[in-house]
C-alpha cells in the first residue's frame, strides 16, 4: 500500500481481479465525523493513488463483489450496507451512486473490526448474529456451526452407486 497522508488502513480487502485493495480509514483521533474517515481504494502494487469510495458518513468493512464490479460497505450513519457501482477501473477507478442495500442486522457486530459479513456467490450476503444480541431473533438459530471438509468424497462413500 502507499502511504496514508494520515488515518490508520484497516480492514483491507483485495478485488477478485488482485488489481485493487479496498480498506477502511480510521483517523488517528477517533473521531467519527472526520473527514478521514471513509472506504479508500488503491491500486495493487501501489502508485501512489488513492480514492475514496462515495463517502456516507461512518463507513467501514468494505468488501468487493464476487465479479468486482461492486463494493460493498457499511454505512452506520444509515444502518445500512450499500453497494457502490465501480464503472471503470482504467485509466483509474470510478465509483457511481452508492445503492442502499439490507439493513445492517446489528451494528455492533460489525463495529468490532473483522469483517462480521460476506457475500455469496450469488450475491446474498451471510451476517453474523451472536445468540446474546437479540434472543428471539436467534431462538431458531442452531449454535454450533458444521464444517464438512471433502464433502463430495463423505458422499460418495455415503451413498454407494451400482
Amino acid at each position: 500500500m502507499a502511504m496514508f497522508d494520515r488515518g490508520k488502513p484497516i480492514e483491507a480487502t483485495f478485488s477478485p481481479d488482485g488489481r485493487w485493495v479496498a480498506y477502511a480509514s480510521a483517523p488517528p483521533s477517533g473521531s467519527l465525523t472526520s473527514p478521514e474517515r471513509g472506504v479508500y481504494v488503491q491500486p495493487f502494487p501501489a502508485t501512489g493513488a488513492k480514492y475514496q469510495a462515495p463517502k456516507r458518513l461512518l463507513d467501514y468493512q468494505p468488501a468487493w463483489s464476487r465479479d468486482g464490479k461492486e463494493l460493498l460497505y457499511v454505512a452506520a450513519d444509515t444502518s445500512l450496507f450499500v453497494a457502490v457501482p465501480v464503472l471503470r477501473t482504467q485509466p483509474e477507478i470510478a465509483f457511481g451512486s452508492p445503492v442502499p442495500m439490507q439493513k445492517v442486522p446489528i451494528l455492533s457486530v460489525l463495529a468490532g473490526g473483522l469483517r462480521g459479513y460476506d457475500i455469496l456467490p450469488d450475491g446474498r450476503f451471510v451476517t453474523l448474529v451472536p445468540e446474546s444480541a437479540n434472543p428471539r431473533a436467534t431462538d431458531a438459530l442452531s449454535s454450533e456451526l458444521r464444517v464438512v471438509e471433502h464433502w463430495f468424497e463423505e458422499l460418495k462413500r455415503l451413498t454407494p452407486t451400482k
